[in-house]
């Protein structure tokens, strides 16, 4: 049972919504809490606000909370999600602040290119509800993350 998740890296724009419509699937035995960290910090408060409403639509209740430090963000936790971004960070970076028994999902990045205004502007939408996200959660009920999450 995961009763604190942690995502670090959650100001990716471009697989921060994937795995946000994942978690909108993802009901466990109870509520969660959702630590979340990027050093860009406004891309991930725009990611955070993103994940509340989809969880919203999903009718997930997790409490979503974003962080200013990495540290805080895993303290406690049952889970981390990383997701790497080869521009800003490695994932290595945090192995020195993880547990060791700590269980980590890795989600790699994509190497489509994207245009990152264009990904801030959709994610916008989907905040000010201008556009509704069903169809990016309904193609995430299922999948290696959402896997993981219902194993832990």
């Amino acid at each position: 049972m995961i009763e604190r998740l942690s995502i670090l890296g959650f100001g990716n724009l471009q697989e921060g919504p994937k795995v946000a419509a994942t978690l909108a699937n993802f009901f466990g035995e109870r509520e969660s809490e959702v630590f979340c960290w990027d050093p860009r910090k406004e891309q991930c408060d725009i990611m955070c606000r993103v994940l509340r409403y989809f969880l919203k639509v999903g009718g997930v209740r997790h409490f979503v909370y974003s962080f200013n430090e990495a540290e805080q963000a895993l303290d406690a936790s049952n889970g981390v999600i990383i997701l790497n971004q080869p521009s800003q960070f490695e994932s290595s970076t945090f192995y020195p602040i993880l547990r060791p028994s700590l269980p980590v999902f890795e989600v790699d990045h994509n190497d489509v290119e994207y245009d990152e205004d264009v990904a801030k502007f959709q994610c916008l939408r989907w905040i000010n509800k201008e556009e509704y996200p069903s169809e990016l959660i309904y193609a995430h009920r299922e999948g290696p993350l959402l896997d993981w999450l219902n194993q832990l």
